[in-house]
């Protein structure tokens, strides 16, 4: 079965790559959460899909915060995690 990359739509054209590096964004939590949501309405706009793109991104912007608040605290707790290993 195919990854979803997108969750709860569908992937389209354009799931593999910006769906994808959204939820890479998420788990590294490298940029802020309005940053990763930007840019992926950027990358699913440049895949001629406009219209979705602003669906999306409501989309991430209204129930994201659940996934990054799940991201951020597995983040913290592999912090916690490495700092007692050393």
């Amino acid at each position: 079965m195919a990854r979803d990359w997108c969750s709860a739509v569908p992937d389209f054209h354009f799931g593999e790559t910006c769906c994808k590096r959204h939820d890479k964004d998420y788990a590294e939590g490298k940029k802020t959460r309005r940053a990763a949501d930007r840019d992926m309405l950027v990358c699913i706009a440049q895949a001629d899909a406009p219209a979705r793109a602003v669906l999306y991104w409501l989309g991430v912007r209204a129930f994201g915060w659940l996934h990054w608040k799940r991201k951020a605290r597995a983040r913290r707790r592999a912090a916690v995690a490495s700092e007692v290993a050393s």
